[in-house]
C-alpha cells in the first residue's frame, strides 16, 4: 500500500487506545475482510480493524484524494458495518488533510470520530 507509513501510524495508535486482534493491511499483519458489493464487483477492504471491551472498530486514514466519490462509499460502508456491530468508525487525518476529511463526513452525513495523527 502506499500510504504504509500512515498505516502503521493508526496501528500504533490502535495499540496505545488498547486495541486488541489488531488487522491491518501491513505485511506483518492478517488482513481485514474484505466486501465485495454486488453489482459491481467493487471489494472494499478496511485499512485497520481492532476489538475494544469485545466490540470490533473499524480505522480508516483520511488522506486526500481525486476520487472522492470511492471513498464515500467505503466510508458509508463502514460506518454500516460498525454500527451494526455496535463498534465505532475511526477515520485517522494526517495534517493537512482535515478540512478535506471534515467535507466529505459533513456532506455525506458519515458519522466518524475524527482522530489528528
Amino acid at each position: 500500500m502506499e500510504n504504509d507509513t500512515y498505516v502503521q501510524k493508526a496501528v500504533k495508535w490502535a495499540e496505545r487506545k488498547g486495541f486488541t486482534k489488531i488487522k491491518a493491511l501491513l505485511e506483518d499483519y492478517e488482513s481485514p475482510k474484505s466486501f465485495t458489493r454486488s453489482g459491481d464487483d467493487e471489494v472494499i477492504q478496511p485499512i485497520v480493524t481492532g476489538v475494544q471491551m469485545g466490540t470490533k472498530h473499524y480505522i480508516e486514514l483520511g488522506i486526500k484524494t481525486d476520487k472522492p466519490n470511492r471513498l464515500i462509499s467505503k466510508w458509508k460502508l463502514i460506518e454500516m458495518l460498525s454500527q451494526r456491530g455496535e463498534g465505532k468508525f475511526y477515520v485517522l487525518v494526517p495534517y493537512g488533510h482535515k478540512a478535506f476529511v471534515d467535507r466529505i463526513l459533513k456532506d455525506h452525513n458519515i458519522h466518524a470520530v475524527t482522530v489528528s495523527i
